[in-house]
């Protein structure tokens, strides 16, 4: 589209995509983060495993 829009016009079009989009790509960005301190509170638990001394 090769349309020139003036100042307040994309500052209205920037908030919008910000307002309409935004809180999907945040939701989607906590739930990348959730999956990665998973991953690694697993492995900081298999660490920890592999430190305990055997009981006699």
């Amino acid at each position: 589209m090769q349309q020139e829009i003036g100042g307040f016009e994309a500052d209205f079009l920037i908030d919008f995509f910000a307002t309409e989009l935004g809180p999907h790509f945040y939701n989607s960005g906590l739930f990348d983060a959730q999956q990665v301190l998973t991953e690694k509170m697993a492995e900081v638990s298999y660490v920890m495993q592999e430190l305990e001394k055997p009981e006699v």
